[in-house]
């Protein structure tokens, strides 16, 4: 399918179901590890859409349109074809018109910019190649790109091994698009860097994922939101600590919390 060589790229993210994703951050508890990948994936698509990009997001959680809806995002949302990580870019990537460059991005970046996207695309500029992006260890991938050809996603155990020997030229770049995050380490690792978004930060406390409870509302203010905890510790989670798509927490819904050490609710969610 021809193409105009100047249109916006194409970025295919990939997104588990919430509850296998992000399953290698073992010291969290299952809510809040999920949490912590929908606000991974939230930070990866605004940062993307930021560069001009048309975003689509391969999704295997029903809930991933909405929850970015209410967050002022709306790219596309495809469903994920459920037969692995390469089949849901190439779900993403099909019928890209030749000209286009297309772009298959992990989707747990936390600390990347749009300044450091826009300078790895201006890298991809030639009307035809393969270009790979190592993760911060050097053996997977957190980006593959092609303009005028397949782009033939490898991702797996040893994909930057695979891409380069696919022919894929290799990228340099800076720290915050090379750390994926899959582990708590990991994670801290992001944290120390560039920093991560206000959403993401909020559920992190010197670089490590806070206490997880849950509780149900009593009260909802104009200043807050006043909760009973499953063990009966009454707390009130202030007007900051609810996100947007959390916007209308009622009188006797359960609800999950990130606390902080201090006591302090970081975040609601339901």
């Amino acid at each position: 399918m021809a193409g105009d060589s100047t249109a916006a790229p194409r970025v295919v993210l990939p997104f588990k179901d919430l509850a296998s994703a992000k399953s290698r951050l073992v010291e969290v508890p299952p809510a809040l590890r999920a949490r912590i990948a929908q606000q991974m994936l939230l930070h990866t698509v605004r940062t993307w859409s930021a560069t001009g990009a048309e975003v689509v997001v391969v999704s295997a959680s029903p809930g991933s349109a909405g929850f970015l809806a209410s967050n002022g995002l709306h790219p596309l949302v495809l469903p994920d074809p459920g037969e692995g990580l390469n089949a849901a870019f190439r779900a993403g990537a099909v019928n890209a018109p030749t000209g286009q460059l297309v772009v298959a991005s992990m989707a747990d970046l936390p600390a990347i910019t749009d300044t450091e996207l826009r300078n790895v695309l201006a890298e991809c500029a030639a009307p035809v190649g393969r270009w790979f992006v190592p993760d911060a260890e050097g053996t997977g991938t957190t980006l593959l790109t092609a303009r005028g050809m397949a782009l033939d996603p490898l991702f797996g155990k040893d994909s930057a091994a695979r891409h380069r020997e696919s022919g894929a030229t290799e990228l340099a770049a800076p720290a915050g698009l090379r750390r994926d995050v899959d582990t708590v380490g990991e994670l801290a690792e992001a944290a120390a860097g560039v920093g991560l978004a206000p959403e993401l930060a909020a559920l992190l406390e010197d670089g490590r994922p806070v206490r997880q409870q849950t509780g149900v509302v009593a009260q909802v203010t104009g200043d807050g939101v006043r909760l009973l905890l499953d063990d009966g510790t009454a707390v009130t989670a202030g007007a900051a600590a609810v996100p947007p798509d959390f916007p209308r927490p009622h009188p006797g819904q359960r609800v999950q919390l990130a606390r902080a050490g201090d006591g302090t609710i970081r975040q609601l969610w339901p």
